[in-house]
């Protein structure tokens, strides 16, 4: 089972992600390739400080906005990860047994 916890600040903004596990074939493909892609995305088309963390072994990644954490807008960044929560929810309403989202609210 591949579990997505999606970050939220106090404000309710998107905020961050982690992505849990190995899933079946090719639900564990889409979903990886949706993180990775708001990773990179993120990276290359925002000047959005960003902390990720990754453990392929584990099935692991984790991205982290401290700036929206704390409050601040960074909207481009914000939508990309809005996008990858959305992405995330509609896999996992399509492969329930699969895929779990989670929203967390951070302090």
């Amino acid at each position: 089972m591949i579990k997505i916890i999606i970050r939220r600040n106090a404000a309710g903004k998107t905020c961050g992600f982690d992505v849990f596990d190995h899933g079946d074939g090719i639900v564990c493909a889409a979903v990886s390739a949706l993180a990775l892609n708001a990773v990179n995305s993120v990276e290359t088309l925002t000047d959005e400080r960003f902390i990720c963390d990754e453990d392929e072994k584990k099935g692991f990644l984790s991205l982290r906005l401290p700036d929206i954490e704390k409050g601040e807008e960074a909207n481009d960044a914000r939508l990309l990860l809005d996008s990858f929560a959305l992405g995330a929810r509609w896999i996992a309403e399509g492969y329930p047994d699969d895929v779990r989202v989670k929203y967390e609210t951070i302090n």
